[in-house]
């Protein structure tokens, strides 16, 4: 699998969920495979959540994909003061953590796989109506669209 940016869930929620509350949305990510730090498994900022929502760069993926991505220069002051944990987790095992916290992983170079889970708990009352936001996200791949074409032209 490819990389993820440092990054908080919440941003990629915001279409579909209004709150920044840690208590209101959660990921649970169940370990097909073992993710070790060798096969690129999962990064955590241990306590980031209680810093709150940070704001995210806006990014084009090596893979062509809308992403968010936390600022480096936010992240160095960051690692300072929570360190960084790499959490092996093994097959069949779990993670379950709130929108806030700060989380990425590395690449996979190995030979291994690292496939997993995922799943969004949301509290049932803070999901907005999706067709509120269906012209937002409509805009969002429409400008992917267009970004990807334009790079392919110039390659």
């Amino acid at each position: 699998g490819c990389e993820e940016h440092w990054h908080q869930d919440y941003p990629y929620n915001e279409i579909s969920y209004s709150s920044r509350n840690n208590d209101d949305f959660y990921r649970l990510i169940l370990a097909i495979d073992d993710n070790t730090r060798e096969n690129g498994g999962l990064i955590f900022i241990p306590g980031s959540n209680k810093l709150g929502y940070l704001e995210h760069d806006d990014i084009l993926s090596i893979q062509h994909k809308h992403k968010y991505r936390l600022n480096s220069d936010l992240l160095d002051n960051i690692y300072g003061k929570y360190g960084v944990q790499n959490l092996d987790v093994d097959s069949g095992g779990a993670i379950l953590f709130d929108n806030l916290v700060i989380h990425g992983s590395s690449s996979n170079q190995s030979p291994k796989s690292r496939t997993n889970l995922v799943f969004q708990l949301l509290n049932k009352n803070k999901v907005k109506q999706y067709k509120i936001n269906s012209e937002k996200n409509l805009l969002r791949k429409k400008f992917e669209k267009n970004v990807i074409s334009e790079i392919l032209k110039n390659i």
